[in-house]
């Protein structure tokens, strides 16, 4: 689109910081990101020390209403996890570089946007929505503090279709645009005959409880159709779940195109969490075919049936396992839906992001 990137790294979890100045060189920001200088959340009795249940019950009993202000049952504010320093680094950077537009991930950061004038187009990248996330870790918060965070930006941009509902209800429709993650598709579609499955994941609460339930509700019923299945497991989700025969716990891995292609299937059998799931994006731009739940497919609803098989009850996710494990023309028919999908998801995703660049 004609434009120089500059990229500002908020260091607040580890990242390859090398590979980054190599890529982008003077246009390479690193912000040393330190927590112990964030502020303190608010004491909230109700909150800490009092239980919902507990509190409802007092409130019924002394036939006083029952206050809600966004915070008693969801009790972060959304700039919890913003590092005041970052506010003077971004000033110095605004006044060296005269940025046009300046987008910003993660609505916990949102405040950083208000460094920046009126003239300058202020996007938040949204990533995920955080509103009813009480079972995902602690990035949680109330739809007043998410929508406080959102009003700060001149456009939002949803990861997916459903997330992208969910914001308008905050600010105006005509400020979110729905742009999800752009992969490149292979040109064709490798099948392998070899009878068996991957999951990739995170450490994250979502990813141990996904291959915890798979483990225990669905992988029993594959073994016994097909005793010879193989299961590789990649990514730090691995640390939770302890060797077993017919299980390759392959930790973190470099070339996960590369894993892709030694696999029948790919499986997501989460059973929380948001966003669209970058594991199931990656498999299918590999054209493999993918069995996941409702929740491993969000914001892929479109390519149910013909790029990937969604089920939610155990029995029905391992009877379209070893379904695609016997039948390779459906495992590569599913490829090859799963190479169209990814090319309109993609096509869709650049014209969204065009449309919000523009001022």
């Amino acid at each position: 689109m004609g434009h120089v990137v500059h990229f500002c790294h908020i260091a607040a979890e580890p990242g390859d910081t090398v590979a980054m100045q190599e890529m982008l060189g003077e246009r390479f920001h690193h912000f040393p990101y330190n927590a112990s200088r964030l502020r303190a959340p608010r004491l909230r009795l109700w909150n800490d020390f009092l239980p919902v249940r507990a509190y409802n019950r007092i409130m019924r009993y002394l036939r006083l209403p029952r206050l809600d202000f966004g915070f008693r049952r969801i009790g972060r504010r959304v700039d919890d996890w913003y590092d005041p320093e970052l506010t003077d680094f971004l000033r110095e950077l605004r006044v060296r570089h005269n940025f046009e537009a300046v987008i910003v991930a993660y609505v916990f950061f949102s405040k950083a946007l208000e460094v920046f004038p009126p003239g300058v187009l202020r996007i938040l990248d949204t990533v995920e929505k955080f509103t009813g996330r009480s079972r995902v870790g602690e990035h949680y918060l109330s739809w007043r503090q998410e929508r406080r965070g959102l009003r700060r930006a001149d456009r939002v941009l949803a990861i997916q279709q459903r997330e992208s509902e969910h914001f308008q209800s905050m600010v105006s429709p005509s400020k979110v645009f729905v742009v999800g993650h752009i992969v490149e598709g292979h040109e064709s579609c490798k099948d392998h005959a070899t009878p068996s499955l991957l999951f990739l994941g995170s450490g994250n609460d979502a990813n141990r409880d996904g291959i915890q339930f798979f483990l225990h509700a669905i992988w029993p019923r594959i073994r016994i159709e097909v005793p010879d299945v193989q299961l590789l497991i990649a990514g730090k989700v691995v640390d939770s779940v302890a060797p077993s025969p017919g299980i390759e716990r392959l930790g973190v891995i470099n070339d996960v195109a590369g894993i892709m292609q030694q696999v029948a299937v790919v499986v997501c059998p989460l059973r929380f969490g948001t966003g669209l799931k970058i594991k199931v994006m990656e498999a299918l731009a590999a054209g493999k075919a993918v069995v996941a739940t409702s929740v491993g497919a969000e914001g892929l609803e479109n390519g149910k049936g013909r790029a990937l098989l969604v089920s939610d009850d155990p029995t029905e996710f391992a009877r379209n396992v070893v379904l695609l494990l016997r039948d390779p023309e459906r495992r590569q028919s599913l490829g090859r839906g799963a190479l169209m999908l990814v090319d309109e998801l993609n096509r869709a995703s650049k014209s969204q992001l065009t449309a919000a660049l523009q001022r």
